[in-house]
């Protein structure tokens, strides 16, 4: 589902899932414990996308450097 949570539980209702994606920052404490009630109240696996950042090795700089285009 993208969009806000206000309508999620009429999306549920109408087509009902498994897993709930949160793709915010999380930052409003309230409104996750919320969708963590929501999800656990229907069994829905509530989960959170975390992006992360890794220091390129050198071995991995010669491997792109073998693919024109990349590093």
């Amino acid at each position: 589902m993208f969009g806000g949570s206000r309508q999620l539980g009429e999306v549920y209702e109408k087509q009902p899932f498994d897993k709930l994606l949160v793709t915010t920052r999380g930052d409003d404490p309230e409104k996750m414990r919320q969708l963590a009630e929501f999800c656990r109240r229907r069994r829905v696996i509530l989960s959170k996308l975390v992006i992360g950042e890794e220091t390129v090795s050198e071995s991995d700089r010669q491997i792109a450097g073998k693919f024109p285009g990349r590093c």
